[in-house]
């Protein structure tokens, strides 16, 4: 069991508003100064983000190895599908697990423990790949496996220290 996981999207809570809503907090915290038109291109933008190189050759192989490959994502299933269409990677994937169903997000436990629950009977045989630290440090203190994609040679997986505490 492999799971691509990635946290871009817009969450439930916000009836799909997260993201204008963070775009127009950031406008105005930075007295940015946007237009209208700006913005929306910047929120359509990011339905059209290119995958990683990485990921255009990873993602095939690990579906051609018959490993059972879902996307699992903070975002819509709807916004994710668009996504991984853009990208060329939508036909990876078997399915797309939205942590939308549960109305949390990561890394609550329950989202972990959710998606165990659609795509296998035990924790231990799912496999969490992503380049968020936080997602990796969440999936492995709810019992899964996880792999650290590390895209900035600068950046620390765990610089608070989560991964040695009792969870």
């Amino acid at each position: 069991m492999l799971v691509m996981s990635d946290a871009k999207a817009k969450r439930r809570g916000c009836n799909g508003e997260c993201s204008r809503q963070a775009l127009e907090y950031a406008n105005a915290e930075l007295k940015a100064g946007l237009s209208e038109e700006i913005k929306q291109r910047l929120l359509d933008a990011q339905f059209r983000l290119p995958a990683f190189s990485d990921a255009l050759t990873a993602i095939p192989l690990l579906s051609r190895s018959k490993n059972f490959c879902v996307a699992f994502s903070n975002g819509t299933s709807t916004a994710v599908q668009r996504i991984l269409t853009s990208a060329n990677l939508a036909g990876y994937f078997s399915e797309i697990v939205s942590v939308d169903d549960v109305r949390t997000f990561k890394p609550s436990p329950a989202v972990y423990a959710y998606l165990t629950q659609r795509v296998a009977t035990d924790a231990r045989s799912v496999w969490l790949i992503s380049s968020n630290g936080w997602d990796v440090i969440g999936a492995k203190s709810a019992g899964l496996r996880a792999v650290w994609v590390r895209r900035n040679p600068d950046e620390v997986l765990d610089p608070w220290g989560m991964s040695r505490m009792q969870l």
